[in-house]
């Protein structure tokens, strides 16, 4: 009998273990997912802030803004890939991303707003696809390793040659990239107009040549 008892009381005890550890682990689960879906503050299809440490970050595919600042001063991110849903890049939204080597801007940005990548000291690979229609002052400014973009050949708004951003037509001189090495710029004649903050960073141009038909200067 009390044999019995033992058994029953051991088979009782077992029956609650087992009861306790389901519950933890199911508990555990459930706090990993919710751990996994704060990583991607969103409102609506804006992403607010981005509270990983991932190394290569993709962009959910639901977001159409990366909100101002959404990953402002992340050291941790190497790589971003952007998804073709993205439209807009806003103020400062990589701004001081100091391990930030990569970003390829894909065909569906149509606007990076004012210092969109500001200070992103390893920033040397940079992509910009066909769709960008407006980019804001000083989207590249300071970024010390960045000498190049990569601008595709099919854009009909934008262009970087020898280590300078302009719009496609050279009227408005956007950046003169911080990476750029040469001591020297010689200013096409074209360019009417230098945004705000195009030469921040830069410490190599010792010797420049205006354009003859400068008519805005605000960097």
């Amino acid at each position: 009998m009390k044999d019995m008892v033992k058994k029953k009381l051991a088979l009782i005890l077992s029956s609650a273990l087992l009861m306790i550890s389901v519950s933890f682990l199911f508990s555990v689960a459930l706090k990993g997912k919710a751990e996994s879906t704060v990583l991607f503050e969103m409102s609506g299809t804006t992403l607010m802030r981005y509270n990983g440490t991932s190394k290569h970050v993709t962009v959910p595919a639901t977001v159409k803004i990366i909100g101002k600042g959404a990953f402002n001063g992340n050291n941790d991110i190497l790589k971003v890939t952007i998804p073709s849903s993205v439209e807009l890049i806003d103020y400062e939204a990589f701004a001081d991303c100091d391990s930030l080597v990569e970003v390829d801007i894909p065909d569906s940005v149509l606007a990076i707003r004012s210092s969109a990548f500001a200070d992103c000291d390893a920033l040397m690979d940079v992509s910009i696809g066909t769709g960008l229609k407006e980019l804001g002052s000083g989207v590249f400014a300071g970024c010390d390793s960045l000498s190049d973009i990569n601008i595709s050949p099919k854009s009909v708004t934008f262009t970087c040659v020898d280590g300078v951003l302009y719009d496609a037509q050279r009227t408005i001189c956007y950046q003169i990239l911080a990476g750029r090495d040469k001591t020297y710029y010689i200013m096409p004649d074209t360019v009417t107009e230098i945004k705000q903050y195009a030469f921040w960073g830069n410490e190599n141009v010792k010797h420049m040549a205006m354009s003859e038909n400068l008519s805005v200067l605000t960097a």
